[in-house]
């Protein structure tokens, strides 16, 4: 397969990306282990407030646990994801490395591609909202390790309550007169096991946003006094991201796209924080940037290149 110099580019920086998100696995490990970061808390705090979400619902999980074993549980299934998607069977990462498949067809490309759109589009929503005074709220105050914690453990349950109980459920009961037990693979890889349809189409997108409408709603309703107003619309468009690259590519994919937003750049910064800045968290803030440029310049470029074609008068 040939590819152009726009892929080449796009591919070269998502794989530096991708190469930091890898990277900020274990040194979020060693500063949440040895980084100090807690006044309050530390790795060997119990706890015995675990949920999950289901159907956007909080259901307890009666289980007394410490920090340290929930946190090392998670972190294993996230680089677990994270290793199956880069050898995905239909465009692995060699396969991509090599020209044999596009660089958007891995999901582990697609979740840099949209978490750096998706993280420059919030920064400017809030940066807009701040200008017009509409308050996010947040935990700016919270113990760090705390607050760690809870960003770790937020894209899977989130994840599963959010998008994979609504939309995902939603495709297995379309899927199943004519998939039968093979529906429950929508669980997963929704796109790929719901049959195409106008109907399904509409669905899932109608689906999408009233599961991200809901997702920013919650934030109010769970949290009451902690998020404003502001973290609504935020959590909105973050929603749309997430429930968009779970159709397309799949649960894995909406998973570690919601840990990029949560774990990637708190994990490199609370390292500096208690190690010392190495420029860490500044590299990838700049590969974020540099790859939404170029995504949005290929894009524009193909739409260009798309229309041209179908203006050419007939031969």
């Amino acid at each position: 397969m040939h590819r152009d110099l726009a892929d080449s580019v796009l591919l070269i920086i998502a794989v530096a990306l991708l190469s930091m998100m890898i990277l900020a696995m274990p040194l979020g490990a060693i500063a949440f282990y040895d980084g100090e970061l807690g006044k309050t808390y530390n790795p060997n705090s119990t706890t015995d407030k675990l949920f999950a979400f289901v159907f956007g619902l909080p259901i307890s999980i009666p289980v007394i646990t410490s920090f340290s074993t929930v946190f090392v549980a998670f972190w294993l299934v996230y680089m677990a994801m994270m290793m199956i998607s880069l050898k995905m069977p239909s465009a692995s990462i060699i396969s991509v490395l090599r020209g044999n498949a596009k660089p958007l067809e891995n999901p582990l490309i697609a979740v840099a591609v949209t978490f750096s759109v998706t993280f420059l589009t919030l920064n400017l929503l809030v940066s807009v909202q701040n200008y017009l005074g509409i308050p996010s709220g947040g935990l700016k105050d919270a113990d760090q390790l705390l607050l760690f914690i809870q960003a770790t453990l937020a894209p899977l349950r989130e994840e599963f309550g959010f998008r994979l109980s609504i939309i995902g459920v939603f495709a297995v009961i379309a899927a199943f007169r004519s998939k039968g037990l093979q529906s429950f693979g929508c669980l997963l890889f929704p796109k790929k096991y719901l049959p195409s349809t106008r109907f399904t189409r509409r669905a899932l997108l109608l689906l999408n946003v009233g599961s991200a409408i809901y997702f920013g709603i919650t934030h109010l309703i769970y949290e009451p006094g902690v998020w404003q107003i502001g973290k609504v619309s935020e959590s909105v468009v973050a929603g749309l991201a997430l429930g968009w690259i779970y159709i397309e590519y799949g649960f894995f994919a909406a998973v570690l796209l919601h840990w990029s937003f949560n774990y990637f750049l708190s994990a490199l910064q609370l390292y500096e924080t208690a190690f010392g800045s190495f420029g860490l968290s500044q590299a990838a803030t700049a590969l974020v940037s540099l790859l939404t440029i170029v995504y949005i310049v290929n894009l524009a470029y193909a739409t260009i290149r798309a229309d041209s074609k179908r203006n050419l008068p007939l031969q």
